[in-house]
């Protein structure tokens, strides 16, 4: 089972002063299924403080981020720079070990020097990849970003040296590069079949456009996620999705709901119950509920509000979750219009009883909200075809729905269970 975690680091930095305590109310208000934890260089002396303090924390650490410094002694590669990385790294291999940590991601190449030598590079990873497993830990190798050559170049020289390596890998590093969708391609299952871990963040640049190298949050950048977890899925992947888009500004304060949001866009298009889809018709004083798309193949375009249904949901209770948080409207299920199916996907569509709320863009997932009768919406060249149809066959017969029926089994309670047209 996937999960999805926050980065520390996306949360905690320079300007709340690297507080790790601040950890405390991120669990409280953050809906993830745990963290990563980011080392920082000046927790060394820290580290059993930290080491007491996240013992009894109420998420999990499951994946540890190795500081850093680490990878940037590796590559600068001056006299003792090796000798004091590989001390570094055995620091938070303990530490790691001690917050119950799985999994370790390691810079194997980092800073201005970054690829300068890559041979030295991998000479090394033979000596990290010793001390992790000596503290029962999985050693990951990031597809960090290069100075001089690419990092899909690199995975592939680790894994002919070394077969059974495991690499994390950073959708934002390989769009940096231009190198995601090479992922996609055939000749690069070699990477795919040792990816162990993955950060999920967005890029908006051109092709190695340093100053463009912001930790987005997705759909603030360019690259096409619906896409990518597609493929994600079609691969049978099971671990972990970790966040780490800067979520605090510069003052400290930390962004809850902006990372939320972001958790809640991954559950939808990243988990297996990305498949159960819902869509709803909300009709306001004669006129159609519909927003604007701001992502994926319907960018851009009008439609339906709607979404996945998520892990324990009802589709009526998806719904209603769905139009309240795009347009701020609240309303009632009422009855199944219509079901589309493909053999990878369901969609059930609603039609809903407006209850209250004025509608206004989530400013997120969409960029407008508009209410416009059905005849009017139908006939417009920027509402998607599916949407389009939907209210073709509402203006033909709305009354032609399939109601809720009070029936419950006994076997089941009316809280987790709905039957439709009985």
């Amino acid at each position: 089972m996937n999960r999805i975690l926050c980065s520390t680091g996306a949360l905690i930095g320079r300007p709340n002063g690297r507080d790790y305590t601040l950890l405390n109310e991120c669990a409280k208000r953050l809906d993830c299924d745990g963290f990563e934890f980011m080392m920082y260089d000046d927790w060394y002396d820290k580290a059993d403080e930290i080491a007491t303090f996240l013992r009894v924390f109420p998420k999990p650490f499951p994946v540890f981020h190795v500081e850093k410094n680490v990878g940037d002694l590796i590559s600068r590669n001056e006299s003792g720079d090796t000798e004091k990385a590989l001390e570094l790294f055995e620091i938070n291999c303990v530490l790691a070990q001690k917050i119950g940590a799985e999994k370790l991601v390691l810079h194997l190449w980092s800073g201005l020097d970054s690829d300068k030598d890559f041979p030295h590079n991998i000479g090394v990873y033979k000596y990290v990849r010793e001390i992790a497993e000596r503290y029962r830990l999985m050693l990951t190798i990031e597809n960090v970003v290069c100075n001089n050559s690419d990092p899909m170049t690199h995975l592939a020289d680790l894994a002919e040296v070394y077969p059974d390596i495991s690499f994390t890998f950073d959708t934002k590093m390989a769009e940096f590069h231009g190198q995601l969708s090479e992922l996609y391609d055939e000749k690069n299952r070699y990477i795919w079949e040792r990816v162990a871990h993955m950060h999920i963040n967005d890029y908006k640049g051109r092709y190695k456009d340093w100053s463009s190298l912001k930790t987005l949050h997705i759909g603030d950048g360019q690259i096409d996620f619906e896409r990518f977890f597609e493929f994600v899925n079609q691969m049978g992947y099971k671990g972990d999705f970790t966040i780490e888009s800067t979520s605090f500004d510069n003052t400290g304060v930390i962004d809850f709901e902006r990372m939320n949001q972001s958790i809640r866009i991954i559950r939808r298009i990243a988990m297996n119950n990305r498949y159960f889809t819902v869509c709803g018709i909300v009709e306001i004083n004669g006129k159609i509920l519909l927003v604007r798309h701001t992502y994926g193949t319907a960018e851009g375009r009008i439609l339906v509000p709607g979404g996945y249904v998520e892990e324990g949901e009802l589709p009526s209770k998806a719904i209603e979750r769905e139009v309240f948080e795009e347009t701020g409207v609240s309303a009632k299920t009422k009855a199944v219009f219509s079901v589309q199916f493909k053999p990878e996907q369901w969609c059930v569509v609603f039609t809903l009883e407006y209850v209250s709320g004025e509608p206004k863009s989530d400013g997120y997932e969409n960029n407008e909200v508009l209410l416009i009768s059905a005849e009017e919406a139908a006939e417009r060249d920027d509402i998607t075809n599916m949407s389009r149809e939907i209210l073709r066959a509402y203006i033909a017969d709305k009354a032609n729905v399939l109601g809720k029926s009070s029936y419950v089994p006994k076997s089941a309670t009316a809280d987790k269970y709905e039957i439709y047209g009985v």
